[in-house]
């Protein structure tokens, strides 16, 4: 038996601990590889012809989530990422749990899905180029034995699924992270068309982040939201899945057409984008600050602080939304508002106002226009 066929017989003995899926290098390329994906070794072994590459041979990922009840945290050691250092001066050491060295010069561990919550993928969880990246739902990661990937290091009278619970701190950063990225303070709010477009179109549909159904089903629900779940939404994002270069479009549009009706609304918000935005480096995560007294454009998800006259209104962070539209404001809240900073969410800038663009005046139900 060559080296070759001792790496498929490998992979299908990983069967009785995970599911698994199909590689060239570290890309899947099975189609709707989070349901075709398998524990089968009799079908796993069907791939190494089905699924083989112009040269080489095929690697193999573990599913992470639910399928392989297992998550797994990917530290990345290369270039200016020093994921190991990263960590330890976060969190400590990790505790001793199946592990697996990667081509980068990094480290898989593997470890216990939590019961209270829902373990998703994420990239630089502490920080830009932090090198430490998160495998959950929707996620998987090459293993051996693909090319350049170690045995696996496994816990002293433990096997291949003796996994550890992770640190308790680093669930709850996780957890943290999760929250601020789907949560706005003020739900699902609708945003202009071509402001909607301005902000997904920036985004790479090729980064890392979205080559996950994860990812990509996350800007899919905050595009439907902040369109109100209309036809140009849909189309927006449609176009925008169409650009990538890693996914089959007639999957991506098959994708599309099954889980845009299926949304309720506020499910993810316009928040999410900018997240991601602000993660991705689009747009900068801590904004210039310039006085003027032009207010622009009024969009209804740029953030506002606002001071009231002889401490009428203590320093209150809302929405243009809420202001304009008085959701959780009432009326004479709007009218004692004797200045405003307000944050555009596109541009990052703060401007100051000496007096609230509507006058003093507002009415609860004033509809939102520029001035």
């Amino acid at each position: 038996m060559n080296a070759t066929e001792i790496k498929h017989k490998r992979a299908e003995k990983l069967t009785k601990f995970f599911h698994l899926v199909p590689l060239h290098k570290k890309k899947a390329v099975m189609t709707n590889w989070p349901d075709n994906c398998s524990n089968d070794p009799e079908v796993v072994a069907t791939w190494k012809t089905k699924y083989k590459p112009a040269t080489g041979s095929i690697n193999y990922g573990v599913v992470c989530g639910e399928k392989s009840q297992v998550w797994v945290l990917d530290i990345d050691d290369k270039g200016d990422k020093k994921g190991t250092e990263s960590l330890h001066k976060a969190f400590g050491d990790m505790p001793e749990t199946v592990t697996v060295d990667t081509p980068s010069g990094g480290k898989h561990y593997y470890f216990n899905l939590p019961s209270d919550f829902e373990v998703t993928n994420g990239t630089d969880i502490l920080g830009v180029d932090s090198g430490v990246d998160v495998r959950g739902t929707h996620g998987y990661v090459a293993t051996f034995p693909s090319d350049g990937y170690s045995v696996p290091s496994i816990p002293e009278g433990g096997g291949l699924d003796t996994f550890a619970d992770a640190p308790e701190a680093l669930l709850e950063h996780m957890k943290k992270r999760k929250a601020d990225k789907k949560t706005s303070k003020t739900g699902p709010v609708e945003v202009p068309e071509e402001d909607l477009r301005e902000a997904v179109m920036s985004l790479d549909i090729d980064h890392k982040d979205f080559n996950s159904r994860d990812g990509w089903h996350e800007i899919m629900r905050a595009t439907h939201s902040a369109s109100g779940g209309e036809d140009w939404g849909r189309s927006l994002f449609e176009e925008w899945s169409v650009k990538s270069t890693k996914h089959d479009e007639s999957a991506q549009l098959s994708a599309i057409e099954a889980g845009w009706g299926s949304y309720g609304p506020g499910e993810q918000t316009v928040a999410t984008i900018y997240y991601y935005m602000k993660e991705h480096g689009v747009i900068a995560s801590s904004p210039p600050v310039e006085e003027t007294l032009a207010i622009g454009t009024v969009r209804p998800f740029d953030s506002v602080v606002c001071r009231g006259n002889k401490g009428r209104l203590k320093p209150t962070l809302y929405t243009m939304s809420e202001l304009f539209r008085c959701e959780d404001v009432d009326a004479d809240t709007v009218s004692g508002i004797t200045n405003l900073f307000v944050k555009n969410e596109l541009t990052q800038k703060i401007c100051f106002f000496r007096s609230p663009p509507w006058g003093s005046k507002a009415k609860a139900g004033t509809p939102i226009s520029d001035t």
